[in-house]
């Protein structure tokens, strides 16, 4: 009987170390799974923020696209304008020079002699 006993206690034993080892495992998965848990929390405040950042970097991006399209606008308008100005200078100078050939002409009659 006492070898019986022998045997229940050393499987008794056995089963008491077996659930020691298996208490410190759950304790280690409730430790992970608690850190997890912090870590999981603390990467989606990080991922909230940047996509906020990211946001905002791009409405940034999107005004000041806006505002370069507007000068480049303005820029190319004004531009417009004194090749339209240039035009118009060059063609009265063109009347002017002519008419001031015809009055030179006329005035020295083709010869270069006055008249």
């Amino acid at each position: 009987m006492t070898e019986r006993l022998d045997r229940v206690e050393a499987v008794l034993a056995g089963i008491a170390e077996s659930q020691q080892r298996s208490e410190m495992r759950l304790d280690r998965i409730e430790q992970l799974t608690d850190n997890l848990a912090l870590l999981t929390e603390s990467n989606s405040r990080a991922i909230e923020s940047n996509a906020r950042a990211i946001a905002a970097h791009g409405e940034e991006l999107r005004t000041s696209i806006a505002d370069m399209v507007s000068a480049v606008g303005t820029v190319a308008a004004s531009l417009q304008r004194q090749a339209d100005q240039a035009e118009i200078d060059r063609a009265e100078f063109r009347a002017q020079f002519q008419q001031l050939i015809e009055a030179l002409s006329q005035q020295f009659n083709g010869n270069g002699h006055r008249e």
